[in-house]
């Protein structure tokens, strides 16, 4: 028979397995962004983005605390394993958005270099478009 302590860290899995969820969707969508060439998408999704990291850091303090519990020993084993997975997928997700954002740094910073200056919203980038199969980046100045 399951405890009331087993039953609360299984609830509290089940909320941080919930809350990952949605920073991995969050980020996908933020990185979507990036590769769309979508500034106010990507800038909606910061915010987002800070919330989903304080729900799941406060999900996760909840697993913790339920696992402290002496009524709950053990938990169930598929729960545990569901929880490394998410965190695994989670991480390696970052990890993704960590490079890209590098990337896309670098190469502002590479930009900026080349023309002596950041490029302005008005007369900056823009993407020219030279056929269905090729788009590559300009400059306007």
């Amino acid at each position: 028979m399951t405890g009331v302590g087993d039953r609360a860290r299984e609830q509290a899995v089940q909320q941080c397995l919930r809350q990952m969820d949605a920073l991995a969707r969050e980020l996908r969508k933020a990185m979507g962004a990036i590769a769309a060439n979508s500034l106010p998408s990507f800038e909606a999704s910061l915010p987002a983005q800070r919330e989903g990291v304080a729900n799941e850091s406060a999900a996760q303090a909840q697993v913790e605390d339920a696992a402290s519990k002496p009524a709950n020993v053990a938990g169930p084993a598929e729960l545990d394993g569901r929880l490394r997975v998410a965190a695994r997928e989670l991480l390696k997700l970052n990890e993704q958005y960590s490079a890209l954002l590098e990337h896309a740094g670098r190469s502002m910073r590479m930009l900026s270099a080349l023309y002596g200056r950041a490029p302005a919203a008005s007369n900056g980038l823009r993407l020219a478009a030279g056929g269905e199969q090729s788009q590559t980046w300009s400059w306007k100045g």
